[in-house]
């Protein structure tokens, strides 16, 4: 996690692509350099409690990715 809040997470590549789309975020400049750093992606401060729940769910999907679990940000409230 940076000093501002955004934070750095991996996603599945049409995810992060969602992300960056929908601007919670942004694809890690170093995505398509090599396949490595595919769907990883910037997380973006969040601004309200609404944008607080996105990046919650955003997190829990990179868990989910990363651990191959089925977690749900709102089984955490």
């Amino acid at each position: 996690i940076h000093p501002n809040g955004s934070l750095h997470v991996w996603l599945p590549v049409d995810r992060a692509v969602e992300v960056a789309t929908t601007k919670w975020g942004e694809l890690h400049p170093w995505v398509g350099r090599e396949d490595f750093w595919d769907g990883m992606v910037m997380i973006y401060t969040p601004e309200s409690p609404e944008h607080l729940d996105v990046t919650m769910q955003l997190i829990v999907d990179a868990y989910n990715y990363v651990t191959g679990a089925s977690l749900d940000a709102a089984d955490f409230k």
